[in-house]
C-alpha cells in the first residue's frame, strides 16, 4: 500500500475504538469507585484465596 492507503487504516482503526475507549474511560470511574469498597476487596480477597486453593488442589491430584 502507499501511505494515503496507510493513514485510511490509521483513521478507521481510531474511529472504530474510539466508542469502547471513550465507554471504558466512562467505565472506569465507576470501577475504582466500586473497588474503594473494602466489603467489595475482601470478597474478592476470599475469592482469590478459593481459587488459589482450587489450582494447588488441581497441582497435587
Amino acid at each position: 500500500g502507499n501511505a494515503v492507503q496507510g493513514a485510511a487504516v490509521m483513521f478507521f482503526s481510531v474511529l472504530g475504538l474510539l466508542p469502547t475507549l471513550l465507554a471504558a474511560s466512562a467505565g472506569s470511574q465507576y470501577i475504582v469507585r466500586v473497588f474503594q469498597n473494602s466489603h467489595v476487596r475482601q470478597i474478592i480477597a476470599v475469592i482469590m484465596a478459593i481459587y488459589a486453593a482450587y489450582l494447588i488442589h488441581g497441582a497435587i491430584v
